[in-house]
This record gives C-alpha cells, sequence and structure tokens, in this order.
C-alpha cells in the first residue's frame, strides 16, 4: 500500500517500474482526457516504446525552463491503485471533485533533473498490451 504522507521519492519506491534510465522523446495532448508518452532508449537511441493514458483524471508536471525533448528520465513509474489507495491518491494531487467511479485508477510517475509528472488515468496501455 502506498502511503502519500511520506516524500515522494519514498512512497513511489512501492510502484513498478515501467522504463528505466529512458529518454522522454515527447508528450502529446490527444484530446482533454488522453495523452500520449514517447520514450527512446537511452543507450542507443531507439524507440523504446510509448505509453498511452486514457480518461485522465488529474496531470501535475513541471518541466525546468531550458528542458529540450528529449529529456533524460531516471524512472517511469505506474501503480495500479488499490481501493483502500483511491481516495488518497486523488487528494494528495489535489483533486477538486468526487473522485470519478471507474473500474481501474492508475497512477503513473515520471521524474527527472528537468520533468516531473504525476498523472492519475483510468486505462493505460502501449503498442503490444493493456497493463496492470
Amino acid at each position: 500500500m502506498i502511503d502519500f504522507t511520506l516524500k515522494p521519492y519514498e512512497w513511489q519506491k512501492e510502484m513498478e517500474v515501467f522504463f528505466s534510465n529512458s529518454n522522454l522523446e515527447s508528450m502529446v495532448f490527444l484530446s482533454g482526457s488522453e495523452i500520449e508518452f514517447h520514450f527512446l532508449n537511452s543507450f542507443d537511441g531507439k524507440k523504446l516504446g510509448t505509453l498511452y493514458c486514457k480518461e485522465m483524471w488529474k496531470m501535475q508536471y513541471e518541466v525546468y525552463e531550458t528542458a529540450e525533448f528529449p529529456i533524460f528520465v531516471g524512472d517511469v513509474r505506474i501503480h495500479c491503485l488499490k481501493q483502500d489507495e483511491i481516495e488518497d491518491a486523488f487528494g494528495y494531487l489535489d483533486y477538486g471533485f468526487i473522485v470519478p467511479n471507474a473500474l481501474e485508477y492508475y497512477l503513473v510517475c515520471i521524474n527527472s533533473g528537468e520533468i516531473n509528472a504525476i498523472l492519475i488515468c483510468g486505462e493505460i496501455n502501449t503498442e503490444d498490451n493493456v497493463l496492470c
């Protein structure tokens, strides 16, 4: 269980690492509730994969003012929220509405020295399959 009272680098240890030592090539907002993240392999620059987030309810992100894509990303972490974590996660991100009713809730964290992004969405998939 994720304890959101801890510092982010501590509670994020409970999340599964989806990509490690990758480069974020771009973030593309597809609509008001969909975003895709394109990642490159930091070793050879080849395409590593795309992460599609749908039914996005809340996103917080910060980009260093001089950041240009691609951006080195230490870890991309994903966690399928358990029933007793859902309200705490929405509270942590200061969600201003009643928690939406959904089958699944996913927490995504993308962190590096140039970008920090945290989001909650209802569906995550890659080119190949649905995650969690």
